[in-house]
């Protein structure tokens, strides 16, 4: 049996879900191939020779209602002329009520991201081996109607009771021990199975991290589909099934490589402030991933700008396309979602350089040729800069086949004037580790065979490592001796207070959280990360000034500092990763969801904060919907069995709020592009919500903007085979706006799901922006607390 007809026993539905993957990892570990998958409208999903050449179906979930044709799809052919072992997955579930006599309506509750008790029967297959109680994960704001259940033709399998009036166990039949008590409450269907056929449902979401017995309920369809690998429990819980990698071998001393000039910062009495203002404060195109952090969870930072012989500049607009490199770009090989539901480069098609993220792999490839990491520093050349938030547009297009024109991203004139990407791909850098105090000055040397002017080009970077060196030893020298850096002479106040509008006032604000939480209760969406930005009319001629304050007031492990020369500026403070790939394959990503205002004026509430939001269950269904959404995300392209949470819900601290932070880990096959698994996971989900491509599209419509840099991501492609990217939050911008005026934004939000309280989400947004409006306040005013908020 070939590869692709061991992978095609198993057919998984995608009714355009964020967690639809965590299925597929599933099944791949149970069943010992991965499933194939296809989306809700493909047609091949209505041809019964197709469908027949699988042993069993999952139809996934999905947003939506079941009696919707476009949310549930080709589905509705699969129970029609399928007759194989079918499971539907909580949309899917809905649907086989739907088939066969029931109703849909709302549940007593909207629950998403919740965990609840479950009853069951113990005789059906489905359920082998899980107990009775077992506590799994909810995502749904649609049920069965427990009045309309057809007996006659389904059997209720499995059931979670709460406590409340309207729906009351009467006689669901099956074979089941009822609880004690159960007929004083009310009860929601949990599980099915249709009489007369082998089609069976779950409402909950046994794929999510929480859920118990996921796995064996999976196992357990494999089983019944015949296609059950005896030995999943032995490899999933095998370490050495994790796949193992070792860098590529570079034959002889004639290659590319990474030489490094070592100061260290103490010793030389510096900060990298210092170093960043003296070496590129007058640089008109730079890039600053500067660690702030003073709990020390960012361990690097790196600098460089684009004067090197090797450096140059790409930029590019969602509605101009490139506007800066495209000399230096190339058309790289297109990613191409397979037969089989699997993201693939191989057998690509070329791409045109609209491709931008694929021209970058492809330009820096072709500079990585017979590049040797000789050094654990994570950035070792390549690209460093930004993605602005619509080039979500760009990875939907090349990643996920979904057609969007610049208009579907929002209205233009309702975004500054900065790039949607910005990069600058630079070979002489700077390097901090500050956790050893030690400053690395970075040039890639080409010693390759038949490299032009090879002697020259590691000569040349040789004498330059040599002059910054020098640069910053007279730095040191001044700073010692005279006092220098000199403190900049005092000025008057520019103005006497700075106004911040939003573009959305307070009132307009929560009506838009209130239109979101109509949107859960239908059932379109489970979470909406809905933001608002401020705009303040002010002149900041030193960005960087701006920018240093802000590292004092919110320092954070993700921050980042870029010019764009004809452009703007960004100066952002974030504490969040948004994805980090090592030049072996290990994916991590950082969501976070959850936050409260720290008391640092008072030690034992500041505890007390923290403890409240760690038992906080809104602030974990936010997480744990975002910890879901990201496990797909990667689990789209990872080794099955690889995705791992080994942090969920945990608290970091950072100098003005307590966050909730989830670590998500994955290994990738070899020789998986970046730039496919940034464009298969941007934007990252904690700033859009679940699931998220309907949501994207909900964000566009209720918040009226474009969001430009905010929310997109700060980073860098290393020609070492590494990346990694921030979540661009708790980030300003200066630039022009659409009438031609020099104006700062500053971004913040919040995830909005059904537990939300809309004044509590105005005060969390506020509780964001103010370490960014009181730095701004700062550097214009001279106070920190000038400023006011227009309401």
């Amino acid at each position: 049996m070939s590869d692709e007809e061991e992978r095609g026993r198993m057919l998984l539905v995608d009714n355009f879900d964020s967690y639809t993957y965590n299925l597929y990892q599933y099944l791949a570990e149970v069943c010992g191939a991965a499933p194939v998958v296809i989306k809700n409208d493909d047609p091949r999903g209505r041809e019964a020779a197709f469908l027949e050449g699988f042993d069993g179906i999952v139809i996934g979930p999905g947003p939506g209602h079941p009696g919707t044709p476009t949310d549930i799809g080709i589905s509705t052919t699969i129970n029609e002329i399928y007759r194989k072992p079918v499971l539907g997955v909580c949309l899917g579930f809905q649907a086989m009520g739907l088939w066969n006599g029931g109703a849909i309506c709302k549940s007593p509750q909207a629950i998403h991201g919740q965990i609840a008790p479950v009853e069951h029967g113990g005789t059906d297959p489905l359920f082998e081996g899980i107990p009775s109680g077992l506590r799994v994960v909810r995502y749904h704001s649609l049920i069965i109607d427990p009045a309309t259940f057809p007996t006659d033709k389904i059997e209720l399998t499995a059931a979670t009771f709460e406590e409340g009036d309207g729906f009351r166990y009467d006689a669901p039949g099956g074979h089941w021990s009822v609880p004690h008590g159960a007929k004083a409450k009310r009860v929601i269907p949990m599980g099915l199975k249709v009489r007369g056929r082998p089609h069976w449902g779950v409402q909950y979401h046994p794929e999510s991290v929480c859920t118990e017995y996921g796995h064996v309920l999976m196992a357990n369809f494999a089983k019944i589909c015949g296609v059950l690998d005896p030995t999943w429990r032995q490899t999933r819980h095998n370490p050495t099934a994790t796949p193992q990698y070792r860098d590529l071998p570079y034959g002889g001393a004639e290659r590319k490589t990474m030489a490094t000039t070592t100061l260290r910062l103490a010793h030389l009495g510096l900060d990298s402030p210092d170093v960043f203002q003296e070496l590129y404060g007058a640089a008109e195109n730079v890039v600053w991933l500067d660690s702030s952090d003073p709990l020390g969870r960012g361990r690097y930072s790196v600098m460089a700008d684009d004067s090197g012989a090797a450096s140059f500049v790409v930029s590019f607009s969602v509605d101009r396309g490139l506007l800066a490199g495209e000399e230096h770009l190339q058309p790289l090989q297109k990613l191409t979602l397979d037969s089989n539901g699997s993201f693939s480069s191989r057998d690509a098609r070329p791409c045109p350089k609209e491709d931008v993220l694929g021209a970058l792999e492809h330009s820096l490839n072709d500079r990585a040729r017979g590049f040797a990491s000789t050094s654990a520093l994570p950035f070792q050349g390549g690209f460093l800069g930004y993605l602005g938030y619509e080039m979500r547009g760009e990875c939907a297009r090349h990643a996920h086949g979904l057609t969007q024109s610049a208009a579907d991203l929002g209205d233009a004139a309702t975004a500054l004037n900065m790039p949607d990407l910005f990069m600058i791909y630079t070979e002489q850098f700077l390097v901090v580790d500050h956790q050893e105090g030690l400053l690395y000055v970075c040039s890639v040397d080409d010693a390759r065979e038949g490299a032009a002017d090879a002697q020259c080009n590691i000569a040349a970077h040789a004498a330059w490592r040599e002059a910054t060196a020098a640069k910053i030893r007279a730095l040191a020298e001044r700073k010692t001796f005279v006092g220098c850096p000199a403190a900049a002479p005092a000025t008057a106040p520019l103005q006497d207070r700075v106004a911040f509008i939003p573009t959305q006032k307070k009132a307009e604000y929560i009506g838009s959280i209130v239109r979101c939480q109509d949107l859960i209760l239908e059932g379109e969406t489970y979470e909406v990360c809905l933001t608002n930005e401020f705009e303040a009319d002010v002149q900041i001629d030193d960005s960087l000034s701006f920018y240093s304050k802000l590292r004092v007031i919110n320092g954070a492990p993700y921050g980042g500092y870029v010019r764009v020369a004809g452009y703007g500026d960004v100066c952002s403070s974030s504490p969040e990763r948004f994805l980090k790939i090592n030049s072996h394959g290990m994916c991590e990503a950082k969501p976070i969801k959850g936050t409260m205002k720290r008391c640092l004026d008072d030690p034992e509430r500041d505890e007390e904060l923290k403890a409240e939001l760690k038992r906080s269950v809104k602030d974990q269904c936010e997480n744990l919907m975002i910890a879901d959404l990201l496990r797909n995300d990667l689990g789209m392209l990872s080794h099955p069995g690889t995705v791992k949470v080994p942090k969920l819900m945990d608290i970091e601290s950072y100098k003005t709020v307590h966050q909730m932070v989830t670590t998500i880990q994955s290994v990738l096959p070899h020789h998986t592009s970046h730039t496919t698994v940034l464009k298969v996971t941007f934007p990252g989900g904690s700033i859009v919500g679940a699931p998220k491509v309907r949501t994207m599209d909900f964000i566009k419509d209720i918040e009226k903007r474009r969001r430009g840099i905010y929310t997109g991501s700060l980073g860098y492609l290393s020609l070492s085979g590494a990346s990694d990217f921030n979540i661009a939050i708790r980030t300003a911008v200066i630039s022009d706006n659409a009438s031609g005026n020099r104006v700062l934004r500053i971004g913040a939000g919040g995830a909005i799901t059904i537990q939300s309280d809309p004044e509590s989400e105005w005060d969390e947004i506020m509780i964001k922006a103010y370490p960014l409006m009181r730095a701004v306040s700062k550097i214009v005013t001279g106070d920190e607390c000038a400023f006011d908020v227009a309401l």
